[in-house]
């Protein structure tokens, strides 16, 4: 199924049968019913068209000065200059691709709120990725004054990539380097990634790249809203030469030096498995943190928590029936330093070994079942979806290093 039939159903399935609306957990969100529209253009047949002009039509009667609600019951409250450019994306769209079968006064009413949407908004109220967007919509250019850092940046980059005609290059190019075709699966610097269930949360990089290699969208179909945003997504009328994908197992750097979210950020992301079923292990401590050729280096704060009988450092891996977790050979739920963990499943064996770097102390490590931070699922009755391997301890010095290898 192409991406924006994928839109089109998803949106049939959460319109309201009384409003015409999109609706989700009781709110009607402006972006994706105007990103409905778009996906009932796309279908090229007569009735779906019609239906996507009045719902244009009802979508234009909650405009607020030029700008638009985030969600409809928030009227005549204004979204934030983000969200109104983000707005401009479908109508844009609608006018460039379908604007010989839209009548007047519809038509003008899109140009006219097109044109108001980029000229009411302060670029000095917009985000840095949101610049970038203001500088593409209003001037049809991007300049190289930045790159985006993380899979959600990457995907709305390519969303302007596709607007300027497949323009700069190095955005595709850039794409294709941090995403691995056999898994279908960013595998760039982890700032920002996160899990849903047991499985890697996906976003719109993810529409783009599946639509780049024609892969199917099974994946895709419980994402709802997503679904919507991918009416978004086009084809590709270029093609590049095969990509070297270059996957970050670490970042090099602290969590401190940026305001990111802790619950995505990550030191340590290793990906394995296939397109169907994805395996990570990763690390998301907020420690200090430094990679020496193959060992990576976990710096303890010198203020001790262990008192509090925290564990100090934790990783986590997918838990699955397919996958084997032991010590030493065997399965057990305690190791100590230097002994070796195994983490087994049909595509590949990982070997870990903990070892005191630097101080002294003495250090007792727990498997059990839990959720890495980056897991979005939430509540009271929320599954463990992961296997937590953590390290606690139980007496060290101010100054403590901890090594871990990763051995495949």
């Amino acid at each position: 199924m192409k991406i924006h039939l994928l839109a089109q159903r998803v949106g049939n399935q959460l319109q309201h049968p009384h409003t015409g609306f999109i609706h989700f957990n009781e709110l009607i969100p402006l972006f994706e019913n105007f990103c409905f529209a778009l996906s009932l253009f796309r279908t090229h047949i007569r009735a779906y068209i019609e239906e996507g002009k009045e719902l244009l039509k009802k979508l234009f009667c909650f405009n607020i000065d030029g700008g638009f609600p985030r969600y409809l019951h928030e009227y005549p409250k204004k979204g934030s200059s983000n969200h109104q450019l983000r707005l401009a994306l479908p109508l844009y769209w609608i006018l460039k691709k379908y604007e010989h079968v839209i009548e007047s006064p519809l038509k003008q009413d899109l140009k006219k709120y097109l044109n108001l949407l980029l000229k009411k908004v302060d670029p000095s109220h917009l985000s840095p990725l949101y610049k970038v967007f203001y500088e593409a919509l209003k001037h049809k250019e991007i300049k190289k004054n930045y790159t985006p850092r993380f899979s959600y940046e990457w995907g709305e980059f390519l969303l302007l990539y596709q607007l300027l005609n497949e323009n700069p290059e190095w955005i595709l190019k850039g794409a294709l380097e941090n995403f691995d075709p056999k898994l279908m699966a960013y595998v760039g610097k982890p700032f920002q990634e996160y899990q849903r269930k047991n499985g890697i949360e996906v976003g719109l990089y993810d529409f783009f790249m599946a639509e780049y290699y024609k892969e199917p969208l099974k994946k895709f179909d419980h994402l709802q809203l997503l679904s919507i945003q991918g009416a978004l997504v086009f084809p590709f009328q270029k093609k590049r030469e095969e990509i070297k994908t270059r996957a970050y197992i670490c970042q090099e750097s602290d969590l401190g030096k940026e305001k990111w979210n802790p619950k995505g950020f990550h030191l340590i992301r290793l990906l394995w498995g296939t397109k169907d079923k994805t395996y990570s292990f990763v690390c998301q401590t907020p420690l200090s943190f430094e990679r020496q050729k193959e060992d990576y280096l976990f710096i303890y704060p010198q203020k001790c928590s262990y008192e509090k009988g925290e564990i100090e450092l934790a990783f986590y891996v997918n838990y699955d029936p397919d996958l084997e977790l032991r010590v030493k050979g065997v399965k057990q739920t305690v190791f100590y330093l230097n002994e070796p963990i195994e983490i087994q499943t049909k595509e590949k064996k990982i070997k870990l070994i903990l070892s005191l770097k630097k101080g002294e102390g003495e250090f007792m490590g727990h498997i059990s079942r839990g959720n890495r931070p980056a897991q979005l699922e939430s509540g009271k009755e929320i599954f463990p979806y992961d296997w937590k391997i953590g390290l606690r301890t139980i007496r060290r010095t101010e100054e403590v290093v901890i090594c871990l290898r990763i051995l495949e």
